[in-house]
């Protein structure tokens, strides 16, 4: 498990010393975290997928579907200042 603080001492260590050059740091699943630390992240889209889970549940328990369907759900690049060429918030 990662601590709540790596990811925010990664972001504060690479702010600190930008002169190391050109770096981009990116996360998964998109939060409050993510948003916070003004961390580019993926968001993938939670209530689409639960919501297509359900349905291929329910169609499964009643018959009219197999156990075999795959779903393809579009995640979403949030770019925030961790991304290169993107500046940083106003804090």
């Amino acid at each position: 498990m990662i601590s709540i603080r790596a990811p925010a001492a990664v972001l504060d260590g690479i702010r600190s010393r930008w002169s190391i050059g050109p770096l981009a740091v990116v996360g998964y699943d998109d939060g409050e975290l993510a948003t916070a630390l003004d961390l580019t992240t993926v968001r993938q889209p939670f209530e689409e997928s639960g919501r297509t889970a359900l349905e291929l549940v329910l169609a499964i328990v009643s018959g009219s579907a197999s156990g075999h369907e795959t779903v393809r759900l579009a995640p979403e690049l949030i770019a925030r200042s961790s991304t290169l060429g993107v500046r940083p918030a106003p804090r």
